[in-house]
């Protein structure tokens, strides 16, 4: 309320005395919206650095998680396009557009069981191709639930949750 009065005496156009109240009231409420404006902006920058904490480490903090980042991207690339070019655009269409398996069918022309053996057959060139530059999946996971890695997961895209695989095979 201080700051406001100051704002009043320093300078600001002369009121007439009928308007004061007015005027003080809308300097009041400006600095009010503009407090909670300021504290919206500061708990978002809080929010968005503690989500950055959560996460772990990022390539702006090491230069081998940069590396390691980039070798990622670079192995994802290559083996999406070794793919089959039907197989490929199946993939990206369930895991990068997040379409459900019935949706990609729809699109293309070609029956669901069709689209579920394209996913199932990038994911385990996506799988080899790990193997192969020495990531292994988390221990105690098998067959169809293996994870590729947490690192590759966020690149590639989560898998389709088992209600949407039961919602896709009663179709």
């Amino acid at each position: 309320m201080l700051d406001c009065l100051l704002a009043l005496r320093s300078g600001k156009p002369q009121v007439a005395a009928e308007e004061l109240p007015q005027y003080v009231n809308t300097i009041v409420m400006r600095r009010f919206i503009n407090a909670c404006r300021d504290n919206e902006r500061r708990e978002a920058r809080e929010m968005e650095h503690v989500c950055d904490l959560a996460d772990g480490s990022h390539a702006w903090m090491s230069p081998e998680v940069a590396l390691e980042e980039a070798e990622m991207e670079d192995l994802i690339a290559s083996t999406l396009a070794a793919l089959p070019p039907m197989c490929r655009r199946v993939f990206e269409m369930v895991r990068s557009d997040d379409l459900s398996y019935h949706a990609v069918a729809s699109a293309l022309g070609i029956p669901r069981s069709a689209v579920s053996n394209h996913v199932v057959l990038a994911q385990r060139r996506f799988r080899e191709a790990l193997l192969r530059h020495g990531v292994t999946p988390p221990p105690g996971a098998s067959g169809r639930a293996k994870a590729v890695n947490a690192r590759a997961h966020d690149l590639v895209g989560p898998k389709p949750d088992a209600s949407e695989q039961r919602v896709d095979s009663a179709a």
